[in-house]
């Protein structure tokens, strides 16, 4: 057999049963933020490969630095709206310890209303850098005019991903207010009060096929900011280790 042919065998064998799926574990929420840190309670379950995922939106303010039970998070991206009246910031942490703890996020700006969302997942690639435990973070806001809508098109995701998405809206009257995700979403939360601030916040998640995009409609037309990243199933890089192998860049 060629010998080529006998390594990618191999290889095959070996990365197919390291490949598991990611699985939703646990969701949090915050009450309304009016100072930093904004602070709340995440129960992550007893998972392998886990990861912690946290999102901030904010009016009017910044995030510059979350933790999970005094562990510091790891930045993913954030996103300001066309208007740059609201922002949407996420943090990931792999490995989170399990049980009751809290997550703190501090930042500027929180007097004009933050709310927080965080989710937890198992089954993730632990390595805690983009490109190996999640892929760059997707971004997309409102073009500086209002609508009901925000999509995000995280077209960098492959099958075996797990997309998860996060809105910030700024809003007036209940125009805030949460109607629905895309099909083949499931809601993690979402906020919004009038009478906290005008800013609320949404997200979810999807196991991805391919390229995905997320949705989320509110009532009525708001300024929006949208950020969506795919975590990496733990195991995913074996396969490409053994392409790196066969093109002679790199063992297998």
């Amino acid at each position: 057999m060629d010998s080529v042919l006998k390594k990618l065998i191999l290889c095959l064998l070996l990365a197919m049963p390291c490949r598991g799926a990611i699985a939703f574990d646990a969701k949090s929420l915050s009450a309304g933020c009016g100072a930093s840190p904004c602070a709340w309670v995440h129960v992550t379950g007893s998972i392998s490969n886990g990861v912690l995922y946290a999102q901030i939106s904010v009016e009017l303010g910044t995030v510059t630095g979350c933790t999970y039970n005094s562990v510091a998070m790891t930045a993913v991206g954030n996103k300001t709206d066309g208007a740059s009246v609201t922002s949407v910031y996420t943090w990931i942490l792999v490995a989170p310890s399990s049980g009751s703890h809290s997550i703190s996020c501090a930042g500027t700006g929180f007097g004009n209303g933050a709310y927080g969302i965080g989710s937890s997942y198992s089954g993730v690639a632990q390595t805690g850098t983009v490109g190996n435990t999640w892929r760059a973070a997707k971004t997309a806001n409102d073009g500086g005019a209002q609508g009901a809508t925000a999509t995000i098109a995280v077209n960098n995701a492959v099958s075996g991903d797990m997309v998860v998405d996060a809105v910030s809206v700024y809003a007036s009257g209940t125009n805030g207010t949460y109607s629905s995700s895309g099909g083949g979403q499931t809601l993690l939360e979402h906020v919004y009060s009038s009478g906290f601030a005008a800013v609320g916040a949404a997200a979810s998640y999807e196991a991805a096929t391919g390229s995905t995009t997320m949705t989320e409609t509110f009532t009525g037309a708001n300024y929006w900011a949208d950020l969506g990243v795919a975590l990496i199933p733990a195991g995913a890089s074996a396969a490409v280790n053994c392409t790196m192998s066969l093109m002679g860049v790199g063992p297998c």
